[in-house]
């Protein structure tokens, strides 16, 4: 619901120091009880400076500068002043606002917070009424803001793209893998009616038949190679019994020579006892206390420990022996068992019918025996063919691992085909989903801003048949260009004629009215909702004669009563002429500037 407009909100004064052309302090008062305020005074005498203020104040803007070429924001210091000098301001009813210069920015200390402030120039004028579409479509963009539209449209737009070419890449995936795939149908030599209906019969089952066929015969290898190991392991074992023999054979036999000899073991140790109580200085012997050389008889004693030591040796070599033997006897039988244990397990793995007749048989009787009534003939036959068994279980495995990789690859490549399809549907629906979505959203921006558009041009045919009656003069169609974003054109009947520029058949006083009046009615049309605007006029209608002005002045008034405040700066006599001999002076406040001078800057008359 519209509000109403309130007094409290409209310019009471404006505030210039060292800005534009206020070469001084400059404050000019306005009587904020009507709504219509006329700014007159002769060319120069600073109304462009005021209303620029206004417009710095309210909007942070630079103001008509904008509209000029090669200026910045230091074009709006006075001469001769300094950027930190220049301070302008503007009063209501409910407090104070200023602006100040920060670099190439005019910054709000406080920033406006009342209603808002719309500024119509004469070069905003030009180009609502002979601009390029575009250009036309800027200066009234700010009264149909549609821009998170405008946004959301954008990014639908690029998510609708990136699903495009996210669909086009997968498309490419997509026959990349089916490429892949009949590669290998091909290489395989065709075996169904199409490359898709061979993957399809690489099923799980025939995959687990291999694997198991595979781990198969890779225990058939590992049992065949512990059966050759533990009959490599029994040769050694009975070449180390032999050994282990034929060294107890030795050590018996040296024993027996020594004894034979006269030696013994009671003997060494006599000898011993004899020897060590025999001392080297010794006189006498210490048993018989008889004389005797000492020397003599130690080294004989020596000669005779000798082979006292010997014969000791031999005896502990003896025993050695024996214990080998002994170990090398119990490893053996160990070895027996486990070699038949080996052969039992790799009987109970093969497939005998495949093997030769003597083979064949010992396998039969072993995958029947235990370990412990396996025939030793029938384990040594087996024996003697593990490591041929072993090489072709080897070979076995090998050839089936080979099956199960080209059964995976097949089966990989299928399921890179059904993915980069799912894929490649779901991001084509996503696409045209994304599609439907920015073209409802498109439909519905556009019929609502042409809907806008329509009641602007409703609202703009009825200011210009009051200012124009009876001319046959109206604005035909607003209408948005269907191919490019923001471009506005504009039809115009004239006469008998329908739809034709205006810039062709309407003179320049009735060109900017028809601007003037499009401008206005969009200024109505965007303060639905909230706080009527403020709108400032600067100079827009220097082309009417007196006798429209007369009814500009009359329109102004009548439609006062929608905005908080009409701010008209003017340079024309005709207009405060009209403002004193008609019935407007009642809403409208006029104030007058007098001449400007570099020494008074900006005055009131």
């Amino acid at each position: 619901m519209r509000t109403e407009p309130d007094a409290r909100d409209r310019i009471a004064a404006v505030r210039l120091r060292r800005f534009r052309g206020a070469t001084g302090d400059t404050e000019i008062s306005l009587d904020a009880s009507r709504p219509l305020v006329l700014l007159f005074g002769e060319n120069g005498a600073g109304k462009s400076s005021l209303v620029d203020a206004i417009d710095a104040v309210c909007n942070a803007s630079r103001g008509s500068i904008d509209d000029r070429s090669s200026t910045n924001a230091k074009h709006l210091v006075a001469a001769g002043a300094r950027v930190e000098d220049v301070e302008v301001a503007v009063r209501t009813g409910r407090g104070e606002w200023s602006a100040v210069l920060k670099g190439d920015r005019v910054v709000g200390v406080p920033a406006w917070s009342g209603p808002p402030v719309h500024v119509l120039r004469r070069a905003g004028l030009v180009r609502l009424v002979d601009a390029q579409p575009s250009e036309r479509y800027a200066v009234i963009e700010r009264f149909i803001d549609v821009a998170q539209v405008e946004s959301c449209e954008a990014s639908l737009a690029a998510a609708a793209r990136d699903a495009a070419n996210a669909a086009k890449s997968l498309d490419g995936a997509l026959a990349q893998a089916e490429r892949a795939l009949e590669e290998m149908w091909i290489a395989a030599e065709r075996p169904s009616e199409s490359a898709e209906a061979w993957a399809r019969a690489q099923d799980a089952a025939q995959l687990d038949a291999l694997h198991a066929q595979s781990e198969r015969a890779n225990a058939v290898a590992r049992a065949a190679e512990r059966l050759q190991h533990d009959d490599a392991t029994l040769a050694d074992a009975s070449r180390r019994v032999e050994q282990a023999q034929a060294a107890v054979d030795d050590a018996r036999a040296a024993l027996d020579r020594l004894e034979r000899a006269g030696t013994t073991r009671e003997l060494a140790v006599v000898l011993r006892e004899v020897y060590a109580l025999l001392g080297p200085d010794a006189e006498a012997c210490p048993v018989c206390e008889r004389a005797v050389d000492a020397a003599a008889l130690r080294a004989r004693l020596a000669e005779r420990l000798a082979r006292v030591e010997e014969l000791a040796g031999a005896a502990a070599r003896l025993e050695s022996a024996e214990r080998d033997a002994a170990t090398a006897r119990a490893s053996i039988a160990a070895t027996h068992a486990r070699r038949a244990g080996s052969a039992c397990a790799l009987a109970g793995l093969l497939t005998v019918d495949r093997l030769d007749a003597p083979v064949r048989d010992a396998a039969t009787r072993l995958r029947d025996a235990a370990a412990a009534t396996a025939a030793d003939d029938d384990v040594a036959a087996l024996a003697e063919r593990a490591a041929a068994l072993r090489d072709l279980a080897v070979g076995r495995a090998g050839k089936l691992q080979r099956q199960i990789g080209r059964a995976d690859a097949v089966r990989a490549a299928y399921d890179q085909v059904v993915a980069r399809r799912d894929e490649l549907h779901d991001a084509r629906a996503a696409h045209d989903r994304l599609q439907a979505v920015l073209l409802l959203v498109r439909r519905e921006r556009t019929a609502f801003v042409q809907e806008t558009l329509d009641a602007i041009r409703d609202e703009c045919n009825r200011l210009y048949e009051a200012l124009h009656p009876e001319e046959g003069l109206r604005i035909g169609r607003l209408r948005l260009d269907e191919k490019r974003r923001r471009s506005l054109h504009q039809d115009a009947a004239f006469g008998a004629l329908a739809d034709v520029p205006p810039q062709a058949y309407f003179s320049e006083s009735h060109l900017d009215t028809l601007g003037f009046c499009f401008w206005l009615a969009a200024t109505k049309y965007a303060s639905r909702g909230g706080a009527p605007p403020i709108v400032v006029l600067d100079d827009v209608l220097a082309s009417v004669d007196a006798a429209h002005a007369a009814r500009l002045l009359a329109l102004l008034a009548a439609e006062s009563a929608s905005f908080t405040q009409l701010v008209v700066a003017t340079h024309q006599r005709a207009w405060p002429d009209a403002v004193r001999a008609g019935d407007a002076a009642r809403v409208v406040d006029l104030v007058e500037l007098g001449a400007w001078t570099p020494e008074a800057g900006i005055r009131r008359a």
